[in-house]
């Protein structure tokens, strides 16, 4: 003990180059199995590749520069980073080290407080930064995607240390360099003005901060504004519904979301900054900036970048109650809380938050994702690296180092973000789309149930059909689409066309099977099934395929019905469903293979390590068809 009192420094230099070394790992884990499906990872890397061939911010994802989205001119930092390594990669390592990096800062603000202390409390500033690197939050913000708020959170922690030491030219320095990450980073520089005038500091403190950072909050987004296509700030549409109901303001601020969420925040700090509730007052901006905005807050905060402005607040809370509490002040002379033991205690809470709330216990693959990662490379290893790529969401950060890339989000609505104006390919045509066909299941999830996406949804599929051209390569989900002009295609799955069936088979809902040919080689299962289609909504339907053994299911995964763009759809057209889809190890011997229909309503959740998935909230069964047997050698 007295020798971690003595050498504080470098047990956290220790601790930080740990964190980078495993959450950096973990960052090239989730990129190697494509579970980088948020968008976000793409448009960075995006803007860094065209900002480091000198066309600064632009991007292709969004049909305009990265300003017209946010005034991130820290960006430019990093490009000579990016310059050595161009790679998606890159940024997650470099992320990592910015939330690591942040323990440091808070390190040196809590010794500001306990510095001159000769009791066990020393050790409270190594404490509140392990704290700190054992955050779930942190981990959190860490996995999931990338972006440039978590840069600004050494510089804000830097000025909270010179607001504290009365350092006034060190203060706008560290605010600037804070602010020129995110427009909203204002908020908490112009929090502290009010925080000066709770504690009666000087004049200058109570207005200096308030103004510089409205001026610049206002400056920022008169700039985006005029980037923006619609020359508006186009995230005030989360606002709007305030001037169209505004009598629902309270009920949407007083609700179970919005309570779960400040629940989360507390709880891995043991709730002691809510013993030092003053300097909450620097998340007052990021909070309404939360619950006020359309969807308001939820524990989905808790595992997005979303948190990143709550963490000064929480963590200066934090370093203000324990010093309290040292000073015996926080409750009687002779409570627990008024003892180093706490100290222990806020570990101990924060390492269970961990271990519970954050990602670090899902960091392990499952042989279904690691062939799903194998067939999805083949896809980027068929495009070719200079051409015109539209790509699905989990293939899109591995494409995105390119002049032209889009996603077949916006392909498939017709329309850019929030629907400011209609999505267009500019001059140069688009040549290959490379298609994940649960992609489809995922926008029928998400598309109507938001307002502005909602409109956009039919007709969605046939947008996307029309720039898209022969099949150039297939792999299990995936599939790679050349130019619409050009004459190649994949070629069939198998060598023989698929036998007709002497009577249709029907799944019950419409949909009939005409023909099968199915086998199972080279730990592969090969599908061609022939098939009328039946009534619409086909894009909520999916196939479900059994591998089993004395009716014991051996292995199963889902095929959506429409996978193949390259055919129309419609009630009683023809319909191929062909493929060839990777198998985890199964015992030699005969399977029979079956088939059901599967109709599912859904919805698009964050799973533990930050990836979307599909939570299913009702599903219904039709038919149970047995397709043939299958052997495996």
């Amino acid at each position: 003990m007295n020798w971690l009192i003595k050498h504080q420094q470098k047990a956290l230099i220790v601790a930080i180059f740990i964190y980078i070394v495993i959450f950096s790992a973990a960052c090239l884990w989730k990129y190697g199995l494509f579970a980088y499906n948020g968008l976000d990872l793409a448009i960075f890397n995006n803007v860094f590749w065209q900002t480091a061939q000198g066309r600064l911010f632009e991007m292709t994802i969004h049909p305009h520069s990265y300003l017209g989205d946010h005034a991130g001119f820290g960006l430019l930092a990093l490009v000579p980073f990016y310059v050595l390594w161009r790679d998606p990669q890159l940024l997650l390592i470099l992320q990592t080290a910015a939330l690591a990096i942040t323990a440091w800062p808070i390190y040196l603000l809590a010794r500001h407080f306990f510095g001159d202390r000769t009791d066990r409390w020393q050790l409270a500033p190594l404490a509140i930064s392990a704290a700190w690197l054992l955050n779930p939050i942190v981990h959190n913000i860490n996995l999931y995607e990338f972006h440039l708020l978590p840069f600004a959170l050494p510089f804000l922690f830097l000025m909270l240390l010179a607001y504290e030491r009365g350092q006034a030219v060190r203060f706008l320095v560290f605010a600037l360099l804070a602010m020129l990450w995110r427009e909203d980073v204002s908020f908490v520089v112009a929090a502290v003005g009010l925080l000066a005038a709770i504690e009666k500091k000087s004049w200058w403190w109570r207005v200096t901060p308030i103004l510089f950072g409205a001026a610049w909050f206002m400056a920022a987004g008169a700039l985006v504004a005029a980037f923006a296509p619609a020359g508006s700030y186009k995230f005030a549409i989360y606002y709007s519904w305030m001037i169209e109901t505004p009598s629902n303001i309270f009920q949407h601020l007083i609700s179970v979301a919005n309570f779960e969420m400040l629940l989360g925040f507390g709880l891995p700090l043991l709730f002691l900054p809510f013993a030092a509730p003053t300097r909450l007052v620097l998340a007052g901006g990021p909070l309404l900036q939360i619950l006020l905005s359309a969807p308001g807050g939820s524990g989905t905060i808790l595992q997005t970048h979303y948190a990143v402005l709550f963490l000064p607040a929480l963590f200066a809370a934090l370093i203000a109650a324990l010093k309290i509490s040292a000073d015996g002040r926080l409750a009687r002379r002779n409570s627990p809380f008024n003892r180093p033991i706490i100290l222990g205690g806020l570990l101990v809470v924060t390492v269970y938050g961990a271990l519970t709330l954050g990602p670090i216990t899902h960091l392990r693959s499952t042989e279904e994702q690691r062939l799903n990662a194998q067939d999805a490379q083949l896809i980027i290893a068929n495009t070719p690296a200079d051409e015109a790529v539209a790509a699905s969401y989990s293939l899109l950060p591995h494409l995105s180092s390119r002049d032209y890339i889009y996603s077949t989000r916006y392909l498939f609505l017709g329309v850019q973000q929030f629907g400011t104006g209609p999505f267009e390919l500019p001059p140069r045509q688009l040549t290959f789309t490379a298609v994940d066909d649960r992609e489809l299941q995922s926008f029928r999830a998400a598309f109507q149930r938001t307002a502005w996406t909602e409109p956009y949804f039919p007709g969605g599929r046939e947008r996307l059909s029309l720039i898209t051209g022969p099949v150039r390569t297939r792999a299990g989900h995936f599939t790679l689409y050349g130019p619409p002009t050009s004459s190649f295609s994949a070629g069939p799955v198998f060598d023989q066309p698929a036998a007709a069936l002497d009577f249709p088979q029907d799944f019950f809902d419409g949909t009939k099977l005409t023909a099968k040919q199915v086998a199972i080689k080279d730990g592969r299962l090969l599908l061609e099934l022939h098939l009328e289609l039946g009534p619409e909504p086909l894009l909520a339907k999916n196939i479900l395929l059994s591998i089993e053994n004395e009716n014991q299911s051996m292995y199963s995964f889902e095929v959506p019905l429409i996978n193949g763009l390259e055919q129309p759809i419609a009630d009683g057209a023809p319909y191929i469903l062909t493929g060839s889809y990777p198998l985890p190890k199964i015992a030699p011997g005969k399977y029979r293979l079956t088939a059901v229909m599967i109709e599912r309503e859904t919805m698009v959740v964050l799973n533990q390590t930050g990836s979307n998935k599909l939570l299913t909230i009702e599903e219904n069964k039709n038919g149970h068809l047995i397709l043939g047997t299958v052997v495996v050698d």
